[in-house]
């Protein structure tokens, strides 16, 4: 049986495989490199070269010198998705691998240097070279045309356009970057998107993330940037804004070569570059892209207003915030002052400061806003943009959320079975779950506090536990588990979607981030707020004070403080979300508002047509 992998890409090629590629003379690219096998996983030294798409390999370099020598193989670089760095898949030094999506093939260098150099080259010729529409398109077009009208003129007559999305390379930013490509390309499938993705340290998951999502949304390509040689340390700074801030800055260079490769590709119209809040830097690429540059603000339209205030107050006043100051702050696009201490944490740091305020002033730079969020959730602060004549356009969206998404490859799901059946099993709203998300680890006092506070408010409930690590110690109260039993279930990993889906579920004691906020009122679960970093506590206050959608335990937590949460805190804010429910007012509001933000999104709604407008204004489709 032939091997799938030279299907694909030509391999033991005939004469057409590589017809008018001159790979004698001047090539983009050549040199030495080890390759795996396609069926007998042996490795092989071959003298490869790269020319207009093409990556040819033949057995020593003179072969590859004359007119009428004939490749070993031919890999079309057009018809791959991602090249990079896979030391830790195949277990050996300066190794990288090139994939078609459901193909990869292996190759090593000699080191780290050529590595990267051929990583750069091929991920170039990749974004040069690759479709912008798949060969069912072209066919469905029009078949008797394939002779006789090139793929650029087809893409044109089509009106096929493309966007560069750009979004912080974590699982929180790219989940809502690339729901929203989805969406768009579903409202209107005269959209491609292209997804820029950065290298952060400590993220290395993401590769498997990437890799579910791919095949499901065939008309979004990923084109991986080359991992930073100089990198910054955390170590060098005093909050993590600042830290993300010096590393987009960093990658400026890097993206800026891919996006004027992506430019220069035939047949690829690109009308504008949508980038993550924390990528604001890269509007510096506009200036040799002449580009419309817009932002996805992964949160809500109150954190942009706050942004908003933030950049206005800097031109008067220089000075950090003070977290205990007692200040109200008057925010154009809130109903209520807001205290200093519900400010994003980084705003009490001289670095984090800096870096949100640079941040603020960028804001205004952009062409348009997008924000996950909508008329129907946060009308006054919608409505104040929508009325600001010397600011950016700006298009609530949201919410950004698929109800339907697939679980995560990496997610053990026969502990998610375990969970889901336990669930099925308990009254309709009778069940209090509690998650904190991936990096609100509590310390084991705090621990014991919650596990008090649910013993004592006598409620079912499901608890997505955490803790900050110690050898040999149990967090939990000694016999916590026998007294709970039946009542309870303590798990490590969760699936947060699914679990506020359940009709069990009554209500959710959350750490505030925006996605789990928006998971929440999708399906109507009211909200314990617990924030824990970032902007949650300024989300805590905007759902309790702004929008009543919620029940407060705490506006101003900060985890990395020394804080303590008493159990009996703890029992009072879960009693009164799920005690007296026919009479609950907060749960009332979050039914009705689960029921406008879901209509927002379908034809007709106040987020569809937004996001109608957004494609007229950067693409010029009209619906």
């Amino acid at each position: 049986m032939e091997n799938l992998w030279r299907i694909a890409t030509g391999q033991d090629p005939n004469r057409q495989d590589y017809e008018g590629i001159e790979f004698w003379s001047n090539p983009e690219r050549s040199g030495w490199l080890t390759k795996q096998g396609d069926y007998i996983k042996t490795w092989r030294r071959r003298w490869f070269v790269l020319k207009r798409g093409k990556l040819l390999w033949f057995k020593d370099q003179s072969s590859a010198l004359t007119r009428g020598s004939i490749p070993r193989g031919v890999i079309s670089v057009g018809d791959c998705l991602t090249v990079k760095g896979a030391e830790d898949v195949v277990n050996k030094p300066f190794a990288f691998e090139i994939s078609s999506g459901n193909i990869t093939m292996f190759f090593i260098a000699d080191n780290e240097k050529e590595k990267e150099e051929w990583i750069n080259s091929i991920g170039r010729s990749i974004v040069q070279h690759s479709r912008s529409v798949t060969d069912s398109e072209v066919l469905d077009y029009d078949q008797r045309r394939l002779n006789t009208r090139t793929k650029a003129y087809l893409l044109l007559e089509m009106g096929i356009t493309e966007l560069i999305f750009i979004p912080t390379p974590t699982v929180g930013h790219l989940v809502p970057f690339l729901e929203f490509a989805r969406r768009l390309i579903d409202q209107d499938d005269r959209i491609r998107v292209a997804v820029i993705l950065m290298k952060l340290q400590g993220q290395s998951h993401l590769d498997s993330y990437v890799k579910s999502i791919g095949s499901s949304q065939p008309f979004v390509r990923f084109i991986d940037v080359p991992e930073l040689v100089d990198k910054p340390s955390f170590g060098s700074f005093q909050s993590v804004e600042a830290f993300v801030y010096d590393f987009i800055d960093r990658n400026i260079p890097l993206v800026r070569d891919i996006v004027m490769g992506i430019l220069s590709s035939p047949g690829v119209s690109v009308k504008g570059i949508v980038a993550d809040f924390f990528c604001l830097p890269m509007i510096d690429v506009t200036k040799d892209a002449t580009l419309p540059f817009y932002v996805f603000l992964t949160t809500n339209s109150g954190f942009l207003a706050m942004m908003q205030y933030l950049a206005d107050r800097h031109s008067k006043d220089t000075l950090v915030f003070v977290r205990d100051s007692g200040e109200m702050l008057s925010i154009p696009g809130f109903v209520n002052p807001v205290p200093a201490n519900v400010l994003p944490s980084a705003l009490f740091i001289e670095d984090g400061y800096d870096a949100y305020v640079k941040l603020a002033i960028l804001f205004s730079k952009a062409k348009g806003i997008l924000v996950n969020s909508s008329f129907d959730l946060e009308p006054t602060s919608v409505n104040h943009f929508l009325n600001e004549q010397d600011y950016p356009s700006v298009y609530a969206v949201g919410p950004i959320f698929n109800p339907k998404a697939q679980p995560h490859p990496d997610q053990d799901m026969a502990r998610r079975d375990e969970l889901m059946k336990w669930l099925d099993g308990q009254p309709e709203g009778s069940v209090v779950f509690l998650c904190f998300g991936s990096m609100g680890r509590l310390r084991g006092d705090q621990v014991k506090e919650i596990a008090g506070g649910l013993e004592l408010c006598q409620c079912r409930f499901l608890w997505s536990l955490r803790t900050e690590e110690v050898a040999n110690e149990d967090p939990l109260p000694e016999g916590f588990l026998d007294r709970v039993r039946g009542r309870g279930v303590i798990c490590g990993w969760s699936p947060q979607v699914e679990i506020l889906a359940h009709k069990a579920v009554g209500s959710f004691v959350s750490h505030c981030g925006w996605n789990s906020i928006v998971e929440s009122l999708w399906f109507g679960v009211p909200t314990v707020t617990w924030p824990m970093y970032a902007e949650q506590q300024l989300n805590a206050f905007m759902m309790v004070k702004e929008l009543k959608l919620a029940v407060e335990m705490k506006l101003d937590y900060r985890v990395l403080v020394d804080e303590l949460v008493s159990g009996n805190e703890i029992e009072r804010a879960i009693r009164c979300v799920m005690m007296n429910k026919d009479d609950n007012l907060v749960r009332k509001r979050v039914i009705d508002v689960s029921q406008m933000v879901r209509k927002a999104t379908l034809n007709g709604g106040s987020s569809y047509t937004a996001t109608a407008k957004f494609i007229q204004d950067v693409a010029g489709i009209k619906p």
